[in-house]
């Protein structure tokens, strides 16, 4: 909760002067929009609370549903885009990352995304291109340094995790069994 709170007043301090600024990509003065491709379900029903609720945390942000069953076009167009092979639901979509799915850990993604995506003067949102039919080739490499998604480190810890423990299990392995060789000579 101290986290939201010190983000939400740093964010207050560097923004004050620029929130009639309107990033270029963007359909109004909410500069970040959090797409929300769903369709009606329980699950989907909850995530649109959560970023309702979430919403005025922020200050440079605003929220978009799009029902998939709707709008089959923009769907389609946006997972092509982003390369989205999956058919999960819910799929959030800032800038040009995406988050499938809804649980606790999607929801800390979507937050550290909105952070970074608020910092930001300028970035392709390409939900907004798609809609408005624009050109989104360099969408993704303009947000290229704005927010990775960290699965990539967690997968690294992982597996050195897992390597250090077999390490440890056949070093103690080798020791039990020369303590043991050594017994029977």
């Amino acid at each position: 909760m101290k986290k939201i709170i010190l983000v939400f007043v740093l964010s207050l301090i560097m923004f004050i002067p620029k929130t009639n600024a309107i990033v270029t990509s963007s359909s109004s003065l909410d500069d970040v929009k959090i797409y929300l491709f769903c369709e009606e379900s329980s699950k989907c029903d909850s995530a649109k609370e959560w970023v309702k609720n979430i919403e005025s945390e922020y200050i440079r942000v605003g929220f978009k549903y799009i029902d998939v069953k709707k709008e089959k076009d923009i769907t389609s167009s946006v997972k092509k885009s982003l390369k989205i092979r999956k058919n999960s639901l819910p799929l959030f979509v800032i800038g040009t990352n995406y988050f499938l799915g809804f649980n606790d850990n999607i929801k800390d993604e979507i937050r550290n995304a909105i952070s970074a995506y608020e910092k930001e003067e300028e970035f392709c949102d390409i939900v907004y291109k798609i809609q408005n039919k624009e050109n989104t080739k360099d969408c993704i490499e303009q947000n290229k340094n704005i927010y990775e998604v960290k699965k990539n480190k967690v997968n690294v810890i992982t597996i050195l995790i897992i390597v250090s423990s077999l390490i440890i299990i056949v070093i103690a392995i080798l020791f039990i069994n020369k303590k043991y060789l050594k017994r029977t000579l």
